[in-house]
């Protein structure tokens, strides 16, 4: 996507019209579709044929680990353009991902410039909570995470 894409995406969110950018892809049972961080997508259930049973996840590549950070970071902060807040965990995660990283840097983070802008990443999403969404939504929310408890 274009760097206008991602400006109308955000402004949007899931209203946004993809136009002739849009492509289907069908999947039958048994079949498993990985998207990389970032991809655009919906999900469909075509036809009659009785309830269809979709799961998701995050599928993290130690080889993009910049690139992950920067959508989990455009995320938190066009939280309109996902159906899904920041999960809760995500701050610990975070914690345990920088610890691996920096305990194998030269892996992770071959160049110098790789290494202070996963830094600048890693405290956006600190920075991020999860404030953005938590706060406007907590007055109806049950099992409040620890950092809403006082909200």
């Amino acid at each position: 996507m274009s760097a206008k894409d991602w400006a109308d995406f955000a402004e949007g969110g899931s209203d946004w019209d993809l136009g002739d950018k849009a492509r289907a892809v069908l999947l039958g049972p048994g079949d498993v579709l990985v998207m990389g961080p970032g991809t655009v997508h919906a999900v469909l259930t075509m036809g009659d044929s009785g309830p269809c049973l979709m799961t998701g996840g995050s599928f993290w590549d130690g080889n993009d680990l910049l690139h992950l950070l920067e959508t989990l970071c455009w995320i938190g902060v066009n939280q309109g353009a996902t159906n899904e807040a920041l999960a809760y965990q995500l701050a610990p995660v975070v914690s345990a991902l920088e610890e691996v990283v920096l305990g194998n840097r030269g892996h992770y983070l071959p160049k110098e410039s790789d290494g202070q802008r996963f830094g600048e990443l890693v405290k956006t999403l600190q920075d991020l909570g999860c404030a953005s969404f938590c706060v406007s939504h907590a007055a109806n929310m049950t099992n409040l995470p620890p950092c809403m408890e006082e909200a």
